[in-house]
């Protein structure tokens, strides 16, 4: 079982190979179970909805890249709680 730390350290991991272009890295990091909640989901933009399983989540990330430049993505809060990590993330994207 990893620690906090360790979690949190996967998830900047995740989010540096995201703001690097490294898609491939990103996919290597999520579990089979990875659970990606959007806190507003869109009712008609399939780029900010919520997704649940390793699939779900890789078809959303899939569509992102292939939509926009990411530019850069910042981690600006980062909490752990329990087995759950909720960060604020600013994503700097190109059309």
């Amino acid at each position: 079982m990893s620690t906090p730390e360790e979690d949190a350290e996967v998830f900047r991991r995740a989010v540096r190979n995201w703001s690097d272009g490294n898609f491939e890295g990103v996919l290597a990091l999520l579990s089979d179970d990875v659970v990606h909640t959007v806190n507003v989901d869109a009712l008609e933009i399939p780029w900010v909805s919520s997704a649940a399983g390793k699939h779900a989540v890789q078809a959303r990330l899939q569509l992102i890249a292939e939509t926009f430049i990411v530019n850069a993505f910042i981690i600006e809060t980062l909490v752990h709680e329990n087995d759950e990590i909720r960060a604020t993330v600013l994503g700097y994207h190109m059309h």
